[in-house]
């Protein structure tokens, strides 16, 4: 009933924000489907969805470049995103700034997927989790694993600390073959 309300509540232009437990965005739309919600009223007044983890920082200070010889995989999907930079794996050193623990903070890793007439119809036709997810990646949305290795590449985090929140063929094998200290 509560999922019910929500979604003719933001057919009538009215701001909903909502929190559903689920591993991917598209299984929260799978999920708000579940709960016999309309789904003619969710494709329409579905503004987007955000599936979030948070993962620990490296600190700035003292990460330090592994010295993996091995080339490292960046997948087509993930290379712009890296904006020209040199892909590189770091690892947590610790120093006297992140109190000796290798990492300063938290940061936000996002799976952002942005509303469209295309994914509306997805919705609308009642279509299974995975190819709403396959939709929204073909309209651009980056999935969590692949914001995850972006992180990664870019030394925001480490691997380990990826692999500790967010399950990925790819960043796994990374940990297993070596390519850190």
């Amino acid at each position: 009933q509560t999922a019910e309300t929500a979604i003719r509540a933001g057919a009538s232009g009215q701001l909903v924000l909502a929190t559903v437990h689920s591993t991917t965005a598209a299984e929260a739309v799978d999920m708000m489907l579940q709960y016999e919600s309309d789904h003619k009223f969710l494709s329409s007044s579905l503004i987007g969805v955000i599936n979030q983890r948070l993962v620990r920082r490296l600190c700035p200070a003292c990460r330090t470049p592994d010295d993996g010889e091995d080339p490292i995989e960046v997948p087509d999907r993930i290379r712009g995103r890296l904006q020209g930079a040199e892909p590189t794996l770091y690892h947590p050193v610790g120093c006297d700034l992140c109190h000796s623990g290798g990492y300063d903070s938290l940061v936000n890793l996002p799976e952002i997927m942005l509303m469209d007439d295309r994914l509306g119809e997805v919705i609308a036709r009642r279509a299974s989790a995975a190819d709403l997810e396959a939709a929204a990646a073909e309209a651009g949305m980056l999935r969590l694993a692949e914001v995850a290795h972006g992180y990664v590449l870019r030394g925001t985090t480490s691997v380990e600390e990826i692999n500790r929140v967010v399950n990925d063929s790819l960043l796994a094998s990374m940990q297993r073959r070596g390519l850190h200290s």
